[in-house]
C-alpha cells in the first residue's frame, strides 16, 4: 500500500515537472521569436542607415561612394542592454573610412 502511494506522489511529482518544463520551453520559444524580430528589424534599421550615411557622403563629395559589400553571414554585436541609440552623422564619419584607421564595432 505505501509502494503504491509513493509510486502516485512520484508520478504526480513528475507530471508536474513536465508541465512546468513545457511551460518554460514554450516561454523560451516566445522569447527567441521576439528576438528574431529584433535583430531583423535591426538590421533593416542598419541598412537604411547605412544607405543615410552614403547619400550623406555623396552629397558632399559631388560623387557615389562606394558601399562596400556586406557578408550576409557575418554576425551582428549586440550590447545585452536594451537602450535607444542616439546616431550622430559627424564629419569624420562623411569623410569615409581612412586607410590608417579601423572601423568601430
Amino acid at each position: 500500500m505505501r509502494r503504491d502511494r509513493d509510486a502516485d506522489a512520484l508520478r504526480r511529482d513528475i507530471d508536474t515537472r513536465m508541465d512546468s518544463d513545457r511551460y518554460e520551453i514554450g516561454q523560451l520559444r516566445t522569447s527567441l521569436e521576439i528576438a528574431k524580430s529584433e535583430i531583423r528589424q535591426l538590421r533593416a534599421e542598419r541598412a537604411i542607415l547605412t544607405g543615410q550615411l552614403e547619400v550623406a557622403r555623396s552629397d558632399r563629395t559631388g560623387g557615389m561612394a562606394p558601399i562596400a559589400p556586406r557578408d550576409e553571414d557575418d554576425e551582428v554585436r549586440m550590447p545585452a542592454a536594451s537602450f535607444t541609440p542616439m546616431i550622430d552623422i559627424s564629419e569624420k564619419s562623411l569623410r569615409g573610412p581612412s586607410a590608417d584607421s579601423t572601423p568601430a564595432e
